[in-house]
């Protein structure tokens, strides 16, 4: 990865430093075309945990590809729970893909959820800050949308909360 790169999982979009060791994946693997090992439109930085613990043999051409893939189309969430799923403006083709996708890397599994559920609730965080102090944390969460993890939940967050919108007010208990 170049430097000034986020360190992340081409699949899961997790922290590589900081969910598992890094590898890398040959997204075609290598026992099946072992003329593809060293092209590199076929590999990716992956954590140990998509790579070896959940890909390992299970590969498909239908798998959604994170470099020619509009991933951040692809996928919708939700942002109580962090749950994904396939984003249902999508044709049929598509969504099974989307789906396949999602059960061989486990991107539903709790660990996962919950990363991108407390994403969400930093991100509204934020918004409640710039309601405070009267300016837009932007910074932060367009940081979050491009240095990641999970970055397109953060997308996501920032598209649906333009900077020309004020923030919402403080929530008060009475």
């Amino acid at each position: 990865m170049p430097p000034g790169e986020p360190r992340l999982c081409a699949y899961c979009d997790g922290s590589l430093t900081e969910q598992s060791r890094e590898t890398v994946d040959h997204f075609l693997p290598r026992h099946a075309f072992p003329e593809l090992t060293l092209s590199w439109w076929n590999l990716f930085p992956a954590c140990d945990r998509c790579n070896s613990e959940y890909k390992r043999m299970s590969w498909s051409c239908s798998l959604v590809r994170p470099d020619t893939d509009p991933v951040d189309t692809y996928f919708d969430f939700d942002e109580q729970t962090g749950w994904l799923r396939p984003n249902a403006g999508l044709d049929w083709p598509t969504r099974v893909n989307v789906r396949l996708t999602i059960r061989v890397f486990r991107l539903n599994d709790s660990h996962r959820c919950k990363a991108r559920a407390r994403l969400c609730r930093d991100l509204v965080n934020a918004l409640k800050r710039d309601a405070q102090t009267q300016q837009r944390d932007r910074p932060t969460i367009d940081e979050r949308a491009e240095q990641g993890p999970y970055r397109f939940v953060a997308r996501r967050f920032r598209d649906a909360v333009p900077a020309s919108r004020p923030a919402p007010p403080p929530h008060h208990a009475n």
